[in-house]
């Protein structure tokens, strides 16, 4: 069975000091949910074989203190950084997913991104 897992980035501060959007950093309750949520997946298979990350920092975040939780107990997926994945509708990440140069047909991918798209 293929599986698509949809995760959003954690709790982040509420202005990044560039004052762009796509700056905006986890703030400690992020870092806290982003290491408990990868402590889950890692503890939870099927685990993903691609991961498709925006190119936001809070995104890209998001993911790496995940995969740092995970690391030691799961094998490496394939992770595909991409911006297209910033404040994409439902139709642009399910045409990212179609597009990405992952591993053709992955069991198991991993979308990090944002809302309302993801929502």
């Amino acid at each position: 069975m293929r599986r698509l897992l949809l995760l959003r980035h954690a709790k982040t501060e509420t202005d990044a000091p560039s004052g762009r959007d796509q700056d905006r950093r986890l703030d400690d309750r992020g870092h806290k949910d982003a290491a408990e949520i990868g402590d889950w997946m890692a503890s939870h298979p099927p685990f993903p074989e691609a991961v498709l990350v925006s190119h936001a920092v809070r995104a890209r975040q998001t993911w790496d203190i995940a995969w740092e939780t995970m690391k030691d107990r799961v094998a490496a997926p394939q992770v595909e950084i991409l911006p297209e994945l910033y404040a994409a509708d439902p139709a642009q990440i399910l045409e990212s997913i179609r597009t990405a140069t992952v591993p053709a047909d992955p069991k198991q991918l991993l979308v990090v991104g944002h809302n309302p798209g993801m929502h």
